[in-house]
């Protein structure tokens, strides 16, 4: 018997053997050399352990796939990873990243991603979508979680402020993240678990459900449809009724949207139309001629510019939008101050005020080194801006035209010449006829961080039989909020 016994155990230790030998001999580690990153973007069927350490390694252990298939690559500072083709059957990729820190985090399709130890950034962003499962273990001062699909987010750790915005059949197991402030935007038929000691912010609806684990100082709950909201600490639960309002019963402080009398008290919600206007335009000046032409007529020719050095800085300090069209068409408008510089190409003119039109005169032993007219106006914009919304909030297409009335505060020349070898400066405050009133067509596009505008004339330069008639524009770049 215990022959049999020992050649039981025997038989079975081969066996054992020969399978780890095979698991070994179908299985490949590569380690990839790539440039310094901060942010991972996975998508696929990838096991991602991510570790924070003082360097950057990205290690790939493979099973029945080919490695060559497996595409590591670092873009402005972001790793991303794919497989090239369809995983085979019995096929498996384990990418093992490590780095510094991390400050974006971004999983698709069905990646299962964890962290080996704590993630500590004073920012993190994480975006999960897809059947997508991640891990995580935190210290930042400020998350901000993106979740769709039905994706599995497990956390845990310290955010001190954590908002939120998830939807579909997603899952967000944050009770084990202790965070001050948490902010939610829950839609679907999501499933939400926090912890907020100060202040929690939420907007549920669809079958959304929501538990959170600590009464906080504040709460401000808009609840709808056949969304639920539940307290682990006292074990109260509030639930939709028929009336499409939501009655809550929990202690502490508390702000509700709506009674069964059908009184509502409603919250408002934060707009997610974008501020694409305010901010700094940086660009160039122009005028044309009746005839839409940059060469000036005759009578006009001494108001030639310089355009490389004709520049124009709005700074368009606030702005009002009004949402018409869900968060995708709105009206905009606000207040700005626009200062043009024109600088003129002929050194030798001078600008003068006559009562019956500008004029000038001709200075050539001056030799001047710069010759401008500067006009400042307090800008008021009156425009339809159109917005794309999605996931990525900084990869966003928006476009806007209308109008935008400018208003002339101030207007002098400021020349800069020599004599005997030394540089002097003289300033003239002067109108100089220039229209008090600007009507201006306005357009302005952008996608991402990159924001272009246009601006052209409807008015003359100068007040009616005062000047010649030319039309000024402006085109340039924006730095928005």
């Amino acid at each position: 018997m215990k022959t049999n016994k020992s050649l039981k155990i025997l038989i079975s230790s081969v066996f054992a053997g020969l399978l780890f030998m095979t698991n070994v001999v179908a299985q490949d580690v590569t380690v990839r050399e790539t440039p310094e990153f901060n942010a991972i973007e996975v998508g696929g069927v990838f096991n991602v352990f991510l570790t924070q350490a003082p360097v950057y390694i990205v290690e790939f252990e493979s099973q029945n796939v080919d490695p060559e298939k497996i595409e590591a690559k670092v873009k402005k500072g972001v790793l991303e990873l794919s497989y090239d083709g369809s995983l085979p059957r019995g096929g498996k990729i384990i990418a093992k990243i490590s780095a510094p820190y991390f400050n974006s985090i971004e999983a698709s399709g069905a990646v299962n991603l964890q962290s080996t130890n704590a993630i500590e950034h004073e920012k993190i962003v994480v975006e999960a979508s897809g059947a997508t499962k991640i891990k995580l273990n935190l210290n930042t001062a400020n998350l901000s979680s993106e979740i769709s699909g039905a994706s599995n987010v497990y956390y845990e750790g310290v955010a001190t402020v954590h908002k939120i915005e998830i939807s579909g059949a997603s899952l967000m197991k944050a009770d084990a993240l202790v965070s001050d402030v948490v902010i939610i935007d829950a839609s679907g038929a999501s499933n939400i678990a926090v912890d907020a000691k100060s202040s929690l912010n939420a907007d549920l609806s669809g079958t959304s459900k929501l538990t959170y684990v600590s009464e906080p100082a504040s709460k401000t709950i808009a609840a709808s449809g056949l969304s639920k909201v539940g307290s682990r600490s006292n074990g109260d639960v509030s639930y939709h009724d028929s009336k499409d309002t939501m009655r809550i019963k929990v202690a502490g402080q508390e702000v509700w949207i709506m009674d069964e009398d059908g009184k509502k008290s409603k919250k408002t919600k934060k707009s997610k139309f974008r501020k694409t206007w305010s901010g700094i335009d940086i660009g160039m000046n122009a005028y044309v001629s009746p005839i839409q032409s940059l060469g000036m007529r005759p009578e006009a020719d001494f108001l030639s510019l310089e355009h490389n050095k004709s520049w124009v800085i709005n700074f368009n300090v606030f702005q009002k939008s009004f949402p018409i069209i869900s968060n995708n068409v709105g009206i905009v408008t606000g207040i700005g101050f626009g200062f043009n510089n024109y600088r003129l190409a002929d050194n030798t003119v001078t600008l003068v005020y006559n009562p019956n039109g500008i004029d000038y005169i001709n200075e050539p032993d001056l030799r001047m080194k710069k010759n401008k007219l500067v006009l400042a106006h307090l800008n008021i914009p009156l425009m339809i801006e159109f917005q794309t919304q999605g996931p990525k909030k900084y990869h966003q297409f928006n476009f806007a035209a209308g109008g935008n009335l400018g208003i002339l505060m101030n207007s002098y020349t400021r020349q800069t010449y020599d004599i005997d070898g030394k540089t002097m400066k003289r300033k003239v405050d002067e109108n100089f006829h220039v229209a008090p009133f600007r009507y201006e067509a306005v357009a302005r596009i952008g996608y991402g961080g990159v924001h272009l505008f246009a601006t052209y004339a409807l008015n003359s330069f100068f007040k009616n039989d005062k000047g010649p008639e030319i039309y000024p524009f402006s085109v340039g770049i924006s730095l928005t909020n």
